[in-house]
């Protein structure tokens, strides 16, 4: 399906609900699915078509000093309404979604947008393409719609751009995407954008810089280059605990284990383009992107598991 099929069809399947439309992403969403969420919301607003966002554990202490997020009109999980018409951003496949997956039994139409090219294509419209986040994506065919590119929905795009591809330094980074961020950040301003940037980054949580110093008291190295590290601590809603381990000058990519509620989250990052981090992440149930990946496992015996977890890594870069 190329963007004037998909366009059409999106077209078709949400000016045409006589009801409002549910959009759903990935549970604990990060700057992608919070800003491509946003984004569609934008764009539907202009569509005059209502809709509603279904944020599953967002870190609203993250997010709540920008103006776009607050404005967004969000749902409850506990909502029993029948939505017949149902979008998902940089949700791979309907497990990512948690308890809200449950609101894509009864819908008629669902629509699938992602940038992970292990996405299971469930959706029964699909715009699934490899590309550096959803933000890009809904960019390659928003030109095709009747909407107009606003500022609140320039920094939402943004916002998806900018954290997935930390800042441009990963390797999803492409000098076309240079160019979409240079209309998108003509649109907002240079004094917005510096605004925006020191937002996302300028600042963590305390609770944050101490759950890195307890990965960095526990980190070994399992093979050359090859970081593994866990957290013996729920880590709530805390993201992006394993960054600072791949900053760590020698380290071609890091693993780190952490406790979630009843879950163990596993998160691999490569910085060395020639490793494949997503098979690693596959082995234990999970996926991604190629030096991007993550995994959920059922939390039983932490030091167990954790020991189980570092022998398949080991294993995995030995081989």
């Amino acid at each position: 399906m190329d963007s004037k099929a998909f366009v059409l069809e999106f077209r078709k399947a949400v000016v045409t609900s006589k009801s409002d439309v549910l959009i759903l992403t990935h549970l604990q969403p990060d700057g992608d699915a919070v800003g491509s969420a946003i984004a569609i919301q934008l764009i539907l607003d202009q569509l005059k078509v209502k809709s509603k966002i279904i944020w599953n554990k967002v870190s609203h202490e993250t997010w709540k000093t920008w103006d776009v997020f607050q404005e967004a009109v969000v749902g409850e999980i506990s909502d029993t309404s029948q939505y017949p018409i149902v979008i998902t951003v940089d949700s791979s496949n309907p497990d990512r979604l948690g308890d809200a997956k449950r609101f894509l039994e009864h819908a008629q139409k669902i629509i699938n947008i992602d940038h992970h090219t292990d996405n299971s294509l469930f959706g029964t419209i699909n715009w699934v393409h490899d590309a550096s986040s959803v933000g890009e994506l809904i960019d390659a065919w928003l030109p095709l719609l009747d909407v107009v590119y606003t500022v609140p929905l320039a920094e939402a795009l943004i916002v998806s751009i900018v954290t997935d591809t930390g800042r441009f330094k990963y390797s999803n980074t492409t000098a076309h995407l240079f160019l979409v961020m240079n209309r998108l950040t003509a649109l907002i301003g240079q004094n917005r954008y510096f605004e925006l940037v020191n937002f996302l980054f300028a600042e963590e949580s305390l609770l944050k810089w101490q759950l890195i110093s307890i990965a960095i008291q526990n980190l070994t190295l399992v093979s050359d280059g090859i970081a593994f590290s866990y957290i013996d601590r729920d880590c709530g809603e805390e993201d992006g605990l394993v960054d600072p381990i791949l900053s760590i000058r020698g380290v071609r990519a890091a693993v780190l284990a952490r406790p979630v509620g009843n879950q163990i989250r596993l998160s691999f990052r490569a910085k060395d383009i020639q490793l494949n981090i997503r098979n690693l992440a596959q082995q234990f149930g999970g996926g991604g992107h190629i030096h991007a990946s993550g995994a959920t496992l059922p939390l039983t015996d932490f030091s167990a598991q954790i020991e189980e977890i570092k022998l398949v890594v080991e294993a995995y870069f030995n081989e």
